[in-house]
């Protein structure tokens, strides 16, 4: 889509890109490679970045509603993708273009933010204990207290903590999502110390797990709480991603 910024118009429409040039209005083809003139590398290249974008958009989109909203920062998704691409690369075999992942092949998703401008791990200061069995995933949070570990802007006094998980069909490139689950704590002072708590995500073997959190934040106001996360303030991250143990069967 083109816009119009000041008297030239700017972007794609069709096949034609709309750029100003030394002060004038200029029309340009958009450049195509046909795929009979790739060579055989390119080919296999772009076929991974293909499936890297699918997978990596699947993923993003089981997490969307409950975990990471509509508040992401401009650049996550080509950086998620740039992520989910490593993993495919580096688990290829080159003989024959086939897949073999090892349990840690997703394990550098750890930590992605999904909003570079309020990282997670500037609110939150809680070391979550994970353990993966066959069939079972548990975070396990520890006691924690409030304002010291989990931080609150001024006048707000609640939160919510949002955490799913999301496993990984990599035989099928399907992905279905667990419920999600939340964790409300509130704001205090002097500060105040929350009980451990523990969430459980039954899971299936072999699969690769992906487990996002996102802090939520709310302000009182005379019509009841009001939501206050924005696209400049969103603190949700990947808090873990491996695969589960077990051979994996087909999804129904």
């Amino acid at each position: 889509m083109a816009t119009l910024n000041g008297k030239f118009y700017r972007g794609a429409v069709g096949n034609t890109v709309l750029k100003k040039y030394r002060g004038k209005q200029m029309l340009a083809i958009k450049p195509h490679i046909s795929k009979d003139k790739m060579s055989a590398g390119s080919k296999k290249a772009a076929k991974t970045f293909g499936k890297a974008s699918t997978l990596a958009g699947y993923i993003r989109r089981s997490l969307l509603d409950n975990v990471i909203t509509h508040n992401y920062d401009g650049t996550m998704i080509y950086r998620f993708n740039t992520e989910i691409l490593h993993a495919l690369n580096t688990s290829k075999n080159p003989q024959d273009q086939s897949y073999e992942f090892a349990a840690d092949a997703f394990d550098h998703l750890s930590g992605f933010e999904f909003n570079v401008n309020s990282p997670m791990r500037y609110q939150f200061f809680v070391k979550p204990e994970i353990t993966l069995t066959e069939t079972l995933l548990q975070v396990a949070l520890p006691e924690f207290t409030v304002p010291e570990q989990v931080k609150f802007s001024k006048n707000i006094e609640h939160c919510k903590l949002f955490i799913m998980t999301t496993m990984v069909d990599l035989q099928q490139d399907r992905v279905r999502t667990c419920e999600p689950q939340l964790l409300e704590i509130d704001y205090s002072y002097p500060s105040k110390t929350n009980p451990a708590h523990t969430f459980e995500f039954e899971v299936l073997p072999g699969k690769l797990c992906i487990v996002a959190f996102s802090l939520q934040y709310y302000e009182d106001t005379f019509a009841g709480p009001f939501y206050v996360n924005s696209k400049e303030f969103n603190p949700a991250a990947v808090l873990y991603a491996r695969i589960a143990p077990g051979e994996a069967r087909s999804s129904s």
